[in-house]
C-alpha cells in the first residue's frame, strides 16, 4: 500500500548530509522517483479505499488521537487581522504631506493686516570706540526710503536709562558719528530717534556703554606703577603662601551652604572706576605682602581667620595666565591688582582682550623656575593685589586666627581709588569734572576749611583754660 492510495499527503523529504552536490536525474530512475518528478501527477487509483469507520472521527490511521488543530483537509480559515503598524515618517523621499497650519500665522504670512496700526521702526545698530574720557559712537542706518528720514535725534543719560539727561542734539543729514566727554567708569544710555515729516518714528535704536579703560590708557596706568615700583632697590623679597583674610562667620557659612569650596564672586568697585573687569568678571582676592623680617602680619583689617594656601597651587605659570589689571592708592598705601585665568577659559579670553598680559618676570610678580619647582617674588614698594578667578577648597590650606585692625572686614562694594591723588600726580588721567562735580568739592572743601577752624579755635581755648586750671 502507498500513500497516494489514500490520497495522503508525501512525507517530507530526508535532509541532505553536509557537504551533499545534487546531481541531475538519470532516465533509468525516472520511475523509481516518480514522487520526487512529479509529486502532483494523478494517478489512477489501483486499490478502493476502505470503507469508513466512527473512529476515524477520533483518531488518525496511525492510531494515534485526533486533536481539533486543523490539517491540511480543514477548510480555511480567515484568522484575525494584524495589528495596524506604527506611522513611520519618510524624512528622505519627498512627498506632499499636509502640514498643520497653526493658530497665529507669522507677520509676512497673516493672510489680513490692518494699515491703519503704524509699523514696527527699523533697528539702527551702534559700533563704539570708548575710553575713560571719551566715548565715540558710530550707527549704521537701515534701509529705508529717504523720505523717511526727516529728523534724527540723539539723546545720551548719564546713568542708565533713568539717569540725568546729559545731551539731546538733532544730528545733521551727513553725521554718522557722535563724541561726547565721559566720567570714569559711568554707564551711559545712548538712543537715536529718526522720525519722518509726518512725526512718526521710522528707525530707532539703544545701547549702554560704560566708560572704561582701553589698551592705550592701560598701557599709560601700568607705565605709573612701573615708575612707581622703581623708587626703592631691591624691592623684591621671596613667599611661599598666599593668604586671605575673612571673619569667623565668613568661614563657617562657606563650610555649611558651599561644602568647604570658596566660590568666586563678582568682582566690585575696588580700585580705579574705569577698571573693564568691574562687573564682568568672578574671583577671589588674595594677599602675599609680608612683613620687613618675612613673616605672615600679625593683624587685618578684613578679619580675624587667615587662610593660607602654598603659592605652587595658584600660581603654576603652566597652567594659569597672568594680567596686569589695576593700580590705584588710597591715602598712603598704593595697590596692584594682578589678574590670575586658567588658560583657554572664557576669563581668559575676556582679559586677553582688554588688559595687558605680564610675563613671568615683571616687577610685581616674579615667577623663576628652578631644579625643586618654582620660586616666587612680589614687590614690597606696593601693595600686590592678586585676583584669582576660580573656586578654591577650604582643604589646601590651613587656618590661624589674628587679630583685627578698624571694622574688620572689607568694605561692601569695595575700596574706590583716590582721585585727589591721581590728579596731583596725573591731571591727564581723568577729565575735568562737571559743573555739579566742581560744585560738590567746592561745598566739601568749604567743610574742611571751617571744620578745621573750629579744631583749631577749641585748641587754643583749651590752652587757655589750661592756664586758669593750673593757676
Amino acid at each position: 500500500m502507498r500513500a497516494w492510495d489514500y490520497d495522503l499527503p508525501p512525507g517530507p523529504m530526508p535532509p541532505h548530509p553536509p557537504g551533499y552536490r545534487a546531481h541531475p536525474v538519470r532516465p533509468s530512475l525516472a520511475v523509481q522517483h516518480r514522487q520526487a518528478i512529479a509529486p502532483y501527477a494523478v494517478r489512477p487509483r489501483s486499490h478502493v479505499p476502505p470503507p469508513a469507520s466512527e473512529t476515524g472521527r477520533f483518531f488518525n490511521l496511525d492510531g494515534t488521537w485526533r486533536s481539533n488543530e486543523p490539517t491540511w483537509r480543514s477548510p480555511p480559515t480567515i484568522g484575525p487581522a494584524p495589528p495596524p503598524m506604527a506611522q513611520v515618517h519618510d524624512y528622505w523621499t519627498p512627498r506632499a504631506v499636509t502640514q498643520p497650519m497653526p493658530r497665529h500665522l507669522p507677520q509676512q504670512r497673516q493672510l489680513w493686516k490692518d494699515f491703519n496700526a503704524p509699523s514696527k521702526p527699523a533697528e539702527i545698530k551702534f559700533f563704539e570706540k570708548k575710553s575713560a574720557k571719551e566715548i565715540t559712537v558710530r550707527f549704521k542706518m537701515p534701509e529705508i526710503p529717504y523720505r523717511e528720514i526727516a529728523d534724527r535725534k540723539i539723546t545720551i543719560h548719564e546713568g542708565g536709562e533713568n539717569g540725568r539727561l546729559l545731551e539731546s542734539t538733532h544730528l545733521n543729514p551727513q553725521d554718522f558719528e557722535w563724541s561726547f566727554k565721559t566720567t570714569p567708569g559711568e554707564t551711559y544710555h545712548i538712543t537715536l530717534t529718526v522720525k519722518n515729516e509726518r512725526g512718526r518714528v521710522t528707525a530707532f535704536g539703544s545701547c549702554d556703554i560704560r566708560a572704561t579703560f582701553n589698551i592705550s590708557e592701560m598701557k599709560q596706568l601700568y607705565e605709573r606703577a612701573v615708575f612707581f615700583c622703581s623708587r626703592a632697590r631691591n624691592a623684591m623679597h621671596p613667599f611661599q603662601l598666599l593668604y586671605r583674610c575673612k571673619p569667623q562667620i565668613y568661614w563657617d557659612d562657606i563650610k555649611i551652604r558651599s561644602r568647604c569650596i570658596m566660590h568666586k564672586y563678582i568682582k566690585d568697585e575696588n580700585g580705579q572706576a574705569a577698571n573693564p573687569i568691574n562687573g564682568n568678571i568672578h574671583g577671589l582676592f588674595f594677599s602675599a605682602r609680608l612683613m620687613p623680617d618675612g613673616s605672615l602680619p600679625p593683624t587685618s583689617p578684613f578679619g580675624n581667620v587667615r587662610m593660607c594656601i602654598p603659592a605652587n597651587f595658584l600660581l603654576d605659570p603652566d597652567r594659569v595666565d597672568l594680567y596686569f589689571c589695576d593700580f590705584y592708592c588710597n591715602k598712603s598705601t598704593h595697590y596692584v591688582t594682578v589678574v590670575i585665568c586658567a588658560k583657554g577659559t572664557d576669563i581668559d579670553s575676556f582679559c586677553h582682550d582688554r588688559l595687558l598680559p605680564l610675563p613671568v618676570m615683571n616687577p610685581f610678580l616674579r615667577i623663576e623656575r628652578t631644579r625643586d619647582g618654582f620660586e616666587f617674588f612680589v614687590n614690597r614698594v606696593v601693595w600686590v593685589e592678586i585676583y584669582y578667578t576660580d573656586n578654591v577648597p577650604l582643604v589646601w590650606g590651613r587656618f590661624d586666627n589674628i587679630r583685627t585692625t578698624g571694622i574688620g572686614t572689607s568694605k561692601i562694594g569695595g575700596l574706590p581709588h583716590n582721585n585727589a591723588l591721581d590728579r596731583k600726580s596725573n591731571p591727564s588721567t581723568y577729565k575735568a569734572r562737571t559743573k555739579i562735580h566742581a560744585l560738590n568739592e567746592d561745598v566739601i572743601q568749604k567743610y574742611e576749611r571751617i571744620s578745621n577752624a573750629i579744631v583749631q579755635k577749641r585748641a587754643k581755648l583749651a590752652k587757655h583754660f589750661a592756664k586758669y586750671r593750673d593757676v
